[in-house]
């Protein structure tokens, strides 16, 4: 499936002149040995971009208010049940609008175009379903914090293990019937289904329940995160569910993800599904009964665009606006009249060591990791290949999330080559007669596995090690190659790479033991510490409680150091001006779509 705009890496393609990397890796004091490595991956001479503003400089971006504050993820409260209110009132009397600033409409009916991909609906699987499909619960953008959608209001018992939601009155499907609790649970259900991809999501959930408009979940094992993972899943009705086998792929083909036959795309969104052209577009047009009132536009369309043909089709407005161009395109969107927008990504790039000793025996000791982590600017690598548009991260935890508290994070790994050559003499690892540490006949030389699209990254850091006398040799491959080396055979002593984190808190994919190999720990990591620090941050309701925990997850991860994590991207979105009421953001750029509106 293709990735939609927005929930993706920082394209690099398309965004680097050779001309103007060797300006800023220069004026950010990057030597000419380096300068001139960097320049072998990237390749022959290309035309000079406009030059782009990093984060901070004079940009447009969006304005946007402070958020509304909403209840706490996992507090053993009921959150409080919200009334609709009218499209394009304020913002504040509404937390679906997440305190957003919104214009009221000016004009009325109309069409906007979003440059998407949508070469196939899987309106199942999709986190933005479109504005035909909701989820019980919203996240705010800014906070990852829950907010309340299909259910008004929920509360988590004091153990964690009784999750129950109240289903909102007052709903409709778009085929005029009323939505129910037996629609949420044959939904959350059938998600725990082999084949419908959200087993760890609905594993969790246990035995589901409804009595009236009140679903229950009870949980097996304590989880604190349920309201928030449950925006993943888009609530379908139970009708349509039961005409599925649930077997592998069975919801793949079904009409109500194809769009195969319009009457079973059924849901309880501002827009209706219209109509769906393979490989083109997908129209929805407005629902005017909608339960938090009829949106402003007539229709929303989806259109299909290549990465190579967004800038010209924003510039001449054949689309509206993108969630996600290429970064090296800001100054000429810019200068068509565009409004740029830059958000998180909800990815991180990191560089991975390889512990398991049949593979390589040069990272069983912490201070060669340690070393290696201060050896590398990862600033400067988000200045001068980014253009700015990243985050240098204190912790292992995305900037957007709650559980981001950099005052809680001791362990940290400013650039210092001279500590870094500290840790390596310390260690035993001396320069040798080329420059490259050894110690007891070994050399301290190893191989760094990329994909190619980030061979520029790895060129970098490649040179960075030099300096200290470490040597790394670049092995950029093909994505295929890649993925076989990766992930199914763990062939590699260090792997540049990234991990897709969302709002989830719980980081056992990434760091337990247990997801060695088949998980994210794809080093061999592995810490008894840490897995009871995951355990009990999974389980912990209390929030303060939650932060310090977290916190010492972090510290013990960072001190380890099986990962570095190089930086947070930030996608980089434009927008027509005639366009209204459109945040672009990491999650839910559609969570208002009822309230976009266009000029006249």
């Amino acid at each position: 499936m293709s990735k939609p705009r927005g929930l993706g890496m920082v394209s690099l393609d398309q965004s680097i002149s050779r001309r103007l990397l060797i300006g800023r890796l220069t004026a950010l004091g990057i030597g000419l040995p380096a300068v001139a490595a960097l320049l072998a991956a990237c390749g022959s001479e290309d035309a000079e971009p406009t030059t782009t503003a990093a984060v901070g400089a004079a940009t447009v971006t969006e304005s946007v208010a402070e958020p509304t504050p909403t209840a706490a993820v996992g507090e053993a409260t009921a959150t409080e049940a919200m009334e609709a209110t009218p499209t394009g009132a304020a913002s504040g009397a509404n937390p679906r609008l997440m305190g957003m600033t919104i214009e009221p409409p000016q004009n009325t009916g109309g069409t906007v175009i979003r440059a998407y991909n949508v070469d196939f609906l899987y309106l199942h699987y999709t986190i933005e379903s479109y504005g035909i499909h909701e989820t019980l619960i919203e996240l705010n953008p800014e906070t990852v914090e829950p907010v309340a959608n299909l259910a008004s209001a929920w509360e988590a018992s004091e153990d964690a293990r009784t999750w129950t939601f109240e289903i909102r009155d007052g709903v409709s499907w778009h085929d005029g019937s009323a939505l129910t609790a037996e629609d949420a649970v044959a939904t959350l259900v059938a998600h725990g289904m082999p084949g419908m991809g959200y087993i760890y999501i609905a594993e969790r959930l246990g035995e589901i329940t409804a009595d009236g408009m009140t679903v229950t979940c009870q949980l097996a094992a304590p989880f604190a995160d349920v309201a928030t993972d449950l925006y993943w899943i888009p609530i379908f009705k139970a009708e349509i569910l039961s005409e599925l086998t649930m077997d592998e792929g069975s919801w793949d083909g079904h009409p109500s993800a194809t769009g195969a036959d319009p009457t079973k795309v059924i849901g309880t969104g501002p827009f209706k599904f219209d109509e769906y052209v393979t490989g083109d577009f997908l129209r929805v047009v407005r629902f005017d009964d909608y339960w938090d009132g009829s949106p402003i536009l007539d229709a929303v369309i989806f259109q299909q665009v290549e990465d190579d043909a967004v800038v010209g089709l924003l510039s001449t407005d054949a689309v509206d606006f993108d969630a996600s161009v290429p970064i090296g395109s800001v100054g000429d969107l810019e200068s068509a009249g565009l409004v740029i927008s830059d958000y998180p990504s909800p990815t991180q790039q990191f560089f991975m060591f390889n512990l398991d000793p049949e593979k390589t025996t040069l990272f069983q000791g912490v201070e060669v990791r340690q070393a290696i982590a201060h050896a590398i600017d990862r600033q400067t690598l988000v200045d001068s290949i980014l253009f700015g548009y990243g985050t240098v991260l204190p912790g292992t935890y995305p900037s957007f999330s709650w559980a981001n508290d950099p005052a809680g994070i001791t362990a940290q790994y400013d650039y210092d080559p001279d500590k870094a050559m500290t840790l390596l003499d310390e260690a035993g690892w001396l320069a040798g007669t080329d420059g490259i540490r050894e110690r007891d006949g070994e050399r301290l030389s190893f191989s760094v596995l990329a994909r190619s699209s980030n061979e520029t990254y790895a060129v970098a850091i490649q040179e960075y090690l030099r300096v200290v006398g470490v040597e790394a040799i670049v092995e950029s491959v093909q994505e295929a190659e890649w993925a076989e080396r990766y992930s199914d055979n763990r062939d590699f002593d260090v792997a540049l790479s990234d991990v897709y984190w969302g709002a989830d808190v719980d980081q056992t994919w990434q760091w337990a033991c247990s997801s060695y190999p088949d998980g994210g720990n794809k080093g061999g990591y592995c810490n008894e510490v840490v897995d009871q620090l995951l355990v009990e941050a999974t389980e912990t309701l209390d929030r303060e409680a939650r932060i310090e925990i977290i916190n010492e997850l972090q510290n013990t991860v960072l001190t380890d150091m099986p990962t570095l994590i190089l930086y947070e991207p930030r996608q980089v979105g434009a927008r027509n001006p005639r366009v209204h009421n459109v945040f672009l953001n990491v999650f839910t750029t559609q969570f208002n779509m009822e309230t976009w509106w266009v000029d006249a």
